[in-house]
């Protein structure tokens, strides 16, 4: 992997870069405990991509909340996130290791919202995605995160599908 040094370099893993026309590029969460292969397997598939063509930019978890918190503090978050929106594919690494305080929360929300239909993500984590409530410190953003993330992976949310379930019975009584 080479290094993406226009974003300043320091303590950035690494970049890989390619270009091409097919799009293999779904989110994905490889959750599970320390040492079975997440970030291996996090790196693998965004190779693949990379072969298919395409972008990637890898980083920890928090080194991309310093990136994203450099960036707002000069002003320039917006412009920063649309760099990053170049790339097909990025993989945050090691969500769950350390908490994030309200304000490293909302700029990794922004993060997730700004590749919404934009772009995949690969999250990789230590916890369940329902402990990330914890790591976010707020309930409220780690479920807006995790349905933006999933919903992709999934072909649909999961919400969505038991409220049309629980409609389609609605209908079926005669009440809505």
């Amino acid at each position: 992997m080479a290094r993406d040094d226009e974003s300043g370099g320091a303590g950035h893993r690494g970049l890989i870069v390619g270009s091409g026309e097919n799009d293999p590029c779904e989110n994905g969460i490889p959750l599970g405990p320390p040492g079975i292969g997440r970030t291996h397997l996090a790196v693998g598939l965004g190779v693949k991509v990379v072969h298919a063509g395409y972008s990637v930019l890898f980083d920890t978890a928090s080194i991309w909340i310093a990136r994203l918190a450099a960036s707002h503090q000069a002003g320039r978050l917006e412009a920063e996130l649309k760099k990053i929106r170049r790339y097909k594919q990025i993989i945050i690494d090691e969500i769950g290791y350390l908490p994030f305080d309200q304000d490293a929360a909302n700029l990794f929300f922004r993060l997730i919202a700004s590749r919404y239909e934009h772009g995949s993500v690969m999250v990789t984590s230590n916890l369940p995605v329902g402990r990330w409530g914890e790591t976010f410190s707020d309930d409220v953003v780690a479920a807006a995160m995790i349905d933006r993330l999933v919903l992709t992976l999934t072909g649909g949310s999961y919400r969505a599908r038991q409220r049309r379930e629980l409609l389609g019975k609605a209908d079926g009584d005669g009440c809505r």
